[in-house]
């Protein structure tokens, strides 16, 4: 018996009508993060499975929610969607809970001399430093600010819903919990 696959294009037609904004780029990442395995052919093109593609409507439904990719990959181990044994130990790390306290590091240096004599090296003295506690939610300016990534990378995490940013007062806020993802991914 012979089981029917589409064609990443294909895949991509037949959820259009249900999530106009998907891309072929989005169902590439949720690949890269291991959401779903299409199947290879010799040639090396992916076949989505019909279970394929349900399991991408799942996670597009999820993504529609603002649930981060973390979670979605949880609520699919506990639905059996998802076996966590395959899930390679790039994403297991990247999945791993955040510690709330952190220690920043500031740098002292020493003055540099005049440039009119050859410069001597500078000592630099790393002293460790308790971070004061985070605010609760960031405006977009702040976000940028803080975390020190570029807008296009923060649109491209909130497109695939690594962040999700809450509105309150009529303005558009991101949270502390984005604000840790942020600095995870920018580690990656």
């Amino acid at each position: 018996m012979s089981s029917v696959t589409y064609r990443i294009g294909e895949t991509l037609a037949m959820l259009r009508s249900d999530f106009p904004s998907l891309e072929l780029s989005t169902i590439r990442y949720y690949e890269d993060q291991e959401l779903i395995k299409p199947s290879r052919t010799k040639k090396g093109y992916r076949l989505f499975s019909e279970s394929d593609v349900e399991t991408l409507r799942f996670v597009l439904q999820l993504r529609d929610q603002n649930v981060p990719i973390p979670e979605i990959r949880a609520r699919m181990i506990d639905r059996g969607m998802l076996d966590h044994r395959h899930v390679t130990k790039r994403i297991q790390r990247a999945a791993r809970p955040v510690a709330t306290a952190s220690v920043t590091r500031r740098v002292e240096t020493t003055p540099v001399p005049a440039p009119t004599a050859p410069i001597a090296p500078v000592a630099l003295h790393v002293v460790p430093e308790v971070s004061a506690p985070r605010p609760s939610r960031y405006s977009g300016e702040e976000f940028l600010s803080a975390t020190g990534i570029n807008p296009n990378h923060i649109n491209n995490l909130q497109a695939h819903g690594f962040l999700a940013p809450v509105v309150a007062d009529g303005a558009t806020y991101f949270t502390s919990a984005d604000f840790e993802i942020a600095l995870r991914e920018k580690k990656l």
